[in-house]
């Protein structure tokens, strides 16, 4: 399965910015939505609105991330945490990965499960549903110039 990059929804990143939300000692969850979600990264904002597309197994669950750390190595920060495993026998078809903060029920981002086809869901059947966090991180940020606007 291609994994797509971390993408933020508008308002997390705001939230993070003014300090609302930690990314190094808060506490997220990660959730799976199918395909009926259809991300809307500037209106998107509440999990509250979208829990409904959760996908349904009897051995699924929303799993707390573990190991959070947010690190600098030279001109990037990373922000980082261990790899995620919904289950051992669980049948899933997920398309997209949300990452939900718990105390302001914000969404803070999401993954496209499968970049490959863009109604192509991962799916298991009685079997390891697992997602592997890239070795570098969730994401990266490399600080440059931005435009101040017009």
């Amino acid at each position: 399965m291609a994994i797509g990059n971390f993408h933020w929804i508008t308002k997390g990143l705001l939230a993070t910015l003014d300090g609302t939300i930690d990314l190094n000692t808060d506490a997220f969850t990660a959730h799976l939505v199918d395909e009926t979600w259809t991300p809307a990264q500037n209106t998107d904002d509440l999990w509250s609105s979208i829990s409904a597309k959760e996908c349904a197994d009897g051995d699924y669950s929303a799993l707390a991330l573990s190991g959070l750390t947010l690190t600098q190595s030279g001109g990037v920060i990373y922000w980082d945490f261990a790899d995620l495993d919904f289950g051992n026998t669980v049948t899933i078809s997920a398309k997209y990965l949300i990452i939900k903060h718990n105390t302001s029920g914000k969404i803070v981002g999401f993954v496209d499960l499968n970049t490959a086809s863009t109604s192509a869901l991962a799916s298991s059947t009685a079997a390891n549903f697992d997602i592997g966090i890239n070795a570098s991180g969730a994401f990266s940020v490399t600080p440059g110039a931005y435009s101040a606007g017009s």
